[in-house]
């Protein structure tokens, strides 16, 4: 069931609410559209092996108006996509060739760097899966210390594949 009400203290048509969501009490459905504003890394992690797997030629400059219709992730909103897509700019992970993503479009260059290092630490679902059970469990996170826990379980992964101590 979704709620068609709107307003103070009620929700939008398309929401869907859990438990842990403050609209619990006036929906009872699974929601991520009103929070918004809270980081997900499931979605920072789609998007960023997302762009990855763009084929761009060097130099080349993926520009869109319509984040809605050119950038999609299932079960995220256009303006969820948009806030991650500036998280992962802020953080230094893409290049936007100096422009800021807005709510409506993006500009990308290519992976960072960094942007590389995190999409080669969290690609592997196992690895993902324990990186998040590992932050979950620590109680808290930042992108910085998420991408370095991946990194660690890479890291003890090549040392048991190889016998080679890093």
């Amino acid at each position: 069931m979704t709620s068609t009400r709107v307003g103070i203290g009620k929700v939008a048509e398309s929401h869907r609410c859990t438990s842990s969501c403050l609209y619990w009490p006036l929906c009872n459905q699974t929601c991520r559209e009103l929070n918004a504003m809270q980081r997900d890394m499931d979605l920072i992690r789609a998007i960023i092996l997302k762009l990855e797997s763009w084929e761009l030629k060097p130099g080349a400059i993926m520009v869109s108006n319509d984040i809605e219709n050119d950038f999609q992730v299932d079960g995220y909103t256009a303006h969820q996509i948009s806030y991650h897509f500036n998280l992962i700019a802020e953080n230094g992970w893409i290049d936007t060739a100096g422009r800021n993503p807005t709510s409506r479009g993006f500009t990308f260059r290519s992976l960072t760097s960094k942007g590389h290092d995190f999409a080669d630490s969290v690609r592997d679902d196992k690895i993902w899966a324990t990186t998040k059970e590992g932050a979950l469990k620590a109680g808290g996170f930042t992108l910085e210390l998420l991408g370095n826990l991946a990194k660690g379980l890479v890291k003890k992964q090549l040392e048991k594949h190889t016998g080679i101590e890093l």
